[in-house]
């Protein structure tokens, strides 16, 4: 069950990797590019006048840990219209100014830290309690099964309370 939850973490993280690492934002003219140099292909494309609900992501973890900063929107009108995530950019405020983009800060809420040690703590302790079932002398091989079934009943609230944590932006 442990090498399913790394093996399904590494596939996360290498699924956020392909999806933002490659991407360079370009402005050319009125129209924001989103670019993957990769593939050497334009991913998607929007009129900067029609930029609009600009807010900044405060609850990504990687941005607090790496002082990057990543840009919820919308773009487009009509059956165009889509949420679009731009970043994760290391100068939040050089790509508001280059985008024109209605925000006024790039700077992150805080974080109520006892509710993200809380979370960290449950975690730690429902990784280790399961694991200690496991590989206890009172478990059995059902146990593996049971565990897999209530995994998400134990993730899903620590996820939420992790989320918490973070504050509303004003």
């Amino acid at each position: 069950a442990l090498a399913l939850y790394l093996g399904a973490l590494a596939v996360n993280a290498a699924g956020f990797a392909l999806t933002y690492a490659p991407i360079e934002y370009r402005r050319y003219g009125d129209r924001l590019v989103a670019y993957d140099a990769w593939l050497d292909e334009p991913q998607w494309t929007a009129s900067v006048d029609r930029l609009r609900n600009a807010s900044v992501v405060p609850t990504r973890l990687p941005d607090r840990a790496f002082g990057a900063r990543t840009v919820e929107l919308t773009v487009g009108v009509g059956d165009d219209e889509a949420e679009r995530f731009v970043g994760p950019v290391a100068d939040g405020e050089a790509l508001v100014s280059a985008f024109d983009l209605p925000i006024r800060s790039t700077d992150l809420p805080p974080m109520d830290r006892r509710t993200a040690a809380v979370a960290v703590g449950a975690g730690i302790a429902a990784a280790v309690g399961a694991v200690a079932w496991l590989v206890g002398p009172w478990g059995s091989s059902s146990d593996l099964v049971q565990i897999i079934f209530l995994l998400p009943f134990l993730v899903w609230p620590i996820w939420l309370l992790w989320r918490w944590a973070y504050t509303e932006p004003e």
